[in-house]
C-alpha cells in the first residue's frame, strides 16, 4: 500500500482472476482508489517496474503518510518502498544533533525527510539521479517544512560527490541495496574522519554478513580508510534465499 495506490503480486494461477481480486481489494479496504499488479521486475538505473492496471482509479500519483511526513509520488516514475518505513525510523534515531548527512539515492526523500523529522538540528545534502524522482523530492522537502535542512540536487552521485563533498560528511545514507557498491569509494571520499556510514546490499541469505562485510572491507583497503563495524542487521526477505541487509561502519581516519 502506497498512499491511494494497492500494488499486489498475483499468483500465476490466479492471473485469469486477477480485475476480480483487484476489485475486492476496493471493498475490502475503502481508501484504496487504485489497484495495480506488478508487470515484473525493477530495471533501469531508476529502479522502476512497469504497473498493469486492474481495478479502481487510473491513476499511479498519490500521497503516502509516514512517520509524521508526507510524501508526494508517482509510483511508476519513482521508487518508493512502504516496508521500509521501520529502516527509516532506525536511521533516523542513531543521527546526532548538528550532523552534516550526505543521503546518496535519496529518491523522493523519504530517508532524509524521516531523519530530519526526528532530528531537525542536522544539515542534509540529498543526491538523486532519477529526474521524476528528483522533482518529487524538491516538492517533499517543501511540503514538509524542511527547506532549511535538506538541499534537493538533481544529478549523478558519482560526479556530484567528487565536485562538492570532499571530507564533507559526518553520516552517509547508501540506501540503494542493487547498486551502492558501486558508489563505496565516493562514500569515502565524502567521509570525514569518524563518519557513519549505512550502506545497503543484497546477499545471500547464508552468508549474509559475511559477504556484505568483505564488500566493505575491500572497498576500505582500496580507499585507504580504516573502518570499524558498528551495527548490522537483515532488513528484508528479497528473493528466495536472499535478503536485504544493512551494514553500519564508522570511518576511523
Amino acid at each position: 500500500m502506497i498512499g491511494e495506490i494497492a500494488i499486489i503480486e498475483i499468483n500465476p494461477k490466479l492471473r485469469a482472476k486477477a480485475k476480480i481480486i483487484g476489485k475486492a481489494l476496493l471493498l475490502v479496504h475503502p481508501h484504496v482508489k487504485a489497484v495495480y499488479a506488478k508487470g515484473g521486475k525493477r530495471t533501469g538505473k531508476y529502479r522502476t517496474r512497469k504497473l498493469i492496471h486492474l481495478a479502481g482509479e487510473k491513476r499511479t500519483t498519490t500521497i503516502h503518510r509516514e512517520s509524521g511526513c508526507e510524501f508526494a509520488l508517482d509510483v511508476a516514475k519513482a521508487y518508493f518502498s512502504p516496508r521500509l518505513a521501520h529502516e527509516r525510523q532506525v536511521v533516523a534515531g542513531l543521527a546526532k544533533p548538528g550532523e552534516k548527512i550526505l543521503a546518496l539515492f535519496a529518491g523522493v526523500g523519504p530517508f532524509p525527510i524521516v531523519l530530519a523529522k526526528l532530528q531537525p538540528s542536522v544539515q542534509i545534502a540529498a543526491i538523486e539521479l532519477n529526474p521524476q524522482a528528483a522533482k518529487y523530492l524538491a516538492n517533499n522537502i517543501r511540503r514538509n517544512g524542511m527547506g532549511g535542512i535538506i538541499e534537493p540536487i538533481k544529478g549523478d552521485a558519482h560526479a556530484i560527490v567528487r565536485k562538492r563533498f570532499k571530507k564533507w560528511a559526518d553520516r552517509i545514507l547508501m540506501t540503494y541495496p542493487a547498486a551502492a557498491y558501486q558508489f563505496l569509494s565516493d562514500a569515502f571520499y565524502a567521509a570525514k574522519p569518524g563518519c557513519t556510514i549505512h550502506f545497503y546490499c543484497f546477499v545471500r541469505e547464508e552468508r549474509a554478513f559475511e559477504e556484505a562485510e568483505d564488500i566493505v572491507k575491500k572497498a576500505a583497503a582500496k580507499a585507504k580508510r580504516k573502518i570499524a563495524l558498528t551495527g548490522k542487521r537483515i532488513v528484508l526477505p528479497y528473493a528466495p534465499r536472499v535478503v536485504q541487509i544493512a551494514v553500519d561502519f564508522r570511518v576511523l581516519d
